[in-house]
């Protein structure tokens, strides 16, 4: 589809998506106005940022088919750019001979001379039909052509994703003079000489399928200083590896069922952070899940003196390998993500002085007790404990003075523990899915607390006031099935940021003091059957999420729009149609408006010759701003009847009264009439689905007419 969109002002309002609501004229804004709608801005729009200068600074985006190549190559040439992810992923039944060219991709990079973050991603899915079956995936990765990324002189971080990567590639990115990090992912890298990347400082491999030449081309890169493999490791990788004795940072993930020996690794003695972490494969032979694992000798461990970061997965780790964690002194981050550590005493864990973090997850499912050294590390800040099977919490972690952070989700907690309203330093509480029937009103000791997450603790209640807690910025209590009011005092939570509060089953009326909130982006009050009130008008506000039939609409929010992943401008079911179907806008009262109309008549046409011209009318009622009444603008345009456009709904006119149906009438005033332009949008037959926020009934018209 190529961009035919026409936007033009209507006086003194922008009636156009949300998306381009904005008085700037940035180069973020000028790509905006290049697609059709919202829906393809935010198919294809992942991020954009501009500088003070209002140029191009960073830009996340995706192909489809609503973008050509050129405009491609129009985006690529925004000099300014700093950081760029690109993603060509195309999914196609029959992929036709123009869409198999695109893979063999022209990286248009001449002018993007001061890109310093890279991200590439060009391939195609093809899905094949099979007969009496599912369909059947086939990936095929692109490739960059000669001289792609040769401009990039201030490059120093590519992500190469899905992609052929040729020799060429690789002279061209060794020869690059700022390049310093090098990630692949899922790429092709058959004979390709790696030796020339002796720059390179961080170096990664994620499910690349190395070779015996790549690995042998590994160990000459003297410069190399961080290197992670999540792949099908074997042996020859590891004594590769071995050779690199100035690493400080090492990732292995093993994905395949073979026991690696871990001894060649011992030689890395400069290490800072080291992270063993198989990754979980289905065996389709066998049927069964299968983690990679490593063969420890006694001692493997004791000799990272330098060690700052250690992160132990699902390994088998014996007895005298846990006992050596012990001795490494200068720990300052510890993780157990897996490890079975239920039946280990760790009791000599109390010489790690130095932690200030600590993660234990799914690794003590079998004891479902805290182990006792943790209660004796003085300088701890951060304590994960997800996921673990706790009942309890002791009265000794009250020894954790300086605790910031505490992290005890997913257990099986049935009282909350009162020890937690004695440790005044916290920042941080995550209490989600737990059994927690109450929330004391001894919480309120917490007056630093910015996280607060209660979320998923079935039927709970509140004994406290929010405002006690001047710091916070993010409040969690969805999915309780909380039978109250909008919790008191969040109001006085000047620093508020995000407020989830869905799914549960609050009554009355959302608190109009929460517009006070001026740092709040994030609401959700869906799911909520029975509360009702207005919308809220933060001009903060990205997400909002309610039951639309049952609030008025204070101001068109663009919030509204980002709260669906997506819509349709023909689809009656989306969260754009409600609103402008209920036009429910806030009046005296809080309940849905009686008078229901729609501001915009959205123009059809029945299928006639191409060759041919019929009359389109646009009907547009928009309240005045200098008085009560309504103004209606009546509009004829003539158009072949092959490119017959729908008019964008506009988001609802900021007014304090209910808008009058009226059917289409003149402008008396030709001046007047001239003021008004048209907004048209072009719309696309093929996208038809959309999403509603909470779509709690199906039969929102005849209860909004009530």
């Amino acid at each position: 589809m190529k961009f035919k969109t026409i936007f033009r002002s209507l006086s003194n309002l922008l009636f156009i998506t949300p998306y381009l609501i904005s008085a700037k004229t940035d180069e973020c804004f000028e790509i905006y106005n290049k697609f059709d709608n919202e829906i393809e801005v935010k198919r294809n729009i992942y991020e954009c940022t501009v500088n003070e200068n209002g140029e191009l600074n960073s830009l996340k985006f995706t192909y489809d088919s609503s973008i050509t190549l050129e405009d491609i190559k129009s985006i690529f040439s925004h000099s300014s750019l700093r950081k760029l992810y690109y993603d060509f992923n195309y999914e196609c039944y029959t992929c036709d001979t123009e869409t198999t060219n695109l893979l063999n991709f022209e990286l248009p990079s001449e002018n993007l001379t001061n890109l310093e973050e890279l991200t590439l991603a060009i391939d195609v899915y093809k899905y094949y039909s099979a007969l009496g079956g599912p369909a059947v995936v086939s990936i095929t990765r692109g490739t960059v052509l000669k001289n792609g990324f040769k401009p990039l002189k201030n490059l120093k971080k590519l992500t190469l994703f899905r992609i052929k990567i040729s020799q060429n590639n690789i002279n061209e990115i060794s020869n690059l003079p700022n390049i310093e990090e090098l990630e692949i992912k899922e790429c092709e890298i058959k004979n390709v000489n790696l030796k020339s990347l002796s720059n390179l400082k961080s170096l990664s491999f994620i499910k690349t399928n190395l070779s015996s030449e790549n690995i042998d081309d590994l160990s000459n890169l003297k410069n190399l200083k961080k290197l992670k493999i999540s792949d099908c490791l074997t042996n020859e990788i590891i004594n590769g590896i071995s050779n690199l004795t100035d690493l400080e940072e090492l990732t292995l993930c093993p994905e395949s069922s073979d026991e690696i020996e871990f001894k060649p690794i011992q030689k890395l003695t400069n290490l800072r952070h080291l992270e063993l972490t198989p990754e979980t494969t289905f065996n389709y032979s066998t049927h069964k899940e299968v983690n990679g694992n490593f063969i420890f000798e006694e001692g493997a461990l004791k000799n990272f003196k330098n060690l700052k970061n250690l992160t132990i997965g699902d390994v088998d780790l014996n007895k005298s390998s846990f006992n050596d964690i012990a001795q490494l002194t200068d720990l300052e981050e510890l993780y157990f993500d897996g490890a079975n550590i239920n039946k280990i005493n760790l009791d000599s864990y109390t010489n790690l002085e130095n932690l200030s973090v600590l993660y234990i997850r799914k690794s003590l499912t079998s004891s479902g007790e805290i182990p006792k050294f943790i209660f004796n590390l003085k300088n701890l800040k951060k304590l994960y404990l997800p996921y673990n099977k706790l009942t309890t919490i002791p009265d000794d972690l009250k020894n954790l003075k300086d605790l910031e952070l505490l992290d005890l989700s997913e257990n099986k907690i049935a009282e909350f523990p009162a020890v937690v309203t004695q440790l005044t330093n916290l920042k941080h509480l995550n209490m989600n899915e737990n059994d927690i029937p109450n929330a004391p009103k001894d919480l309120e000791n917490l007056t630093s607390l910015e996280y607060l997450n209660l979320g998923f603790n079935n039927a709970i209640k509140l004994d406290l006031d929010l405002s006690s807690f001047k710091n916070l910025k993010h409040f969690d209590l969805s999915g309780c099935n909380y039978n109250s009011y909008v919790p008191k005092g969040l109001e006085a939570c000047e620093n508020l940021e995000y407020i989830d509060l869905n799914k549960n089953s609050l009554k009355g009326e959302i608190p109009d003091a929460l517009n006070s909130l001026k740092n709040l982006t994030y609401v959700n009050f869906s799911y909520n059957n029975k509360l009702t009130g207005k919308t809220l008008t933060n001009e903060s506000l990205e997400f909002c999420g309610y039951i639309i039939k049952n609030f008025c609409i204070s101001k068109a929010m663009s919030c509204f729009y980002r709260s669906v992943e997506s819509y349709s401008l023909k689809t009656e079911n989306s969260i754009y149609s409600r609103v402008m179907r209920l036009n429910n806008t806030c009046a005296t009262s809080t309940t849905v408006s009686e008078n229901v109309s729609s501001i915009l008549t959205v123009a059809t046409s029945t299928e006639t010759d191409p060759t041919e011209s019929i009359m389109t009318t646009e009907t547009i009622s928009i309240p005045d701003p200098d008085s009560e009444t309504v103004i209606t603008i009546t509009k004829t345009k003539t158009v072949p009847t092959n490119e017959v456009t729908k008019t964008v709904p506009p988001p609802i006119p900021q007014t304090t009264s209910s808008v009058d149906d009226k059917e289409e009438d003149s402008l008396s005033d030709d001046e007047e009439q001239e003021d008004q332009d048209d907004v048209v949008v072009e719309v696309d037959d093929d996208d038809e689905d959309g999403a509603v926020i909470d779509e709690e009934d199906s039969d929102s018209d005849s209860e909004s007419e009530n």
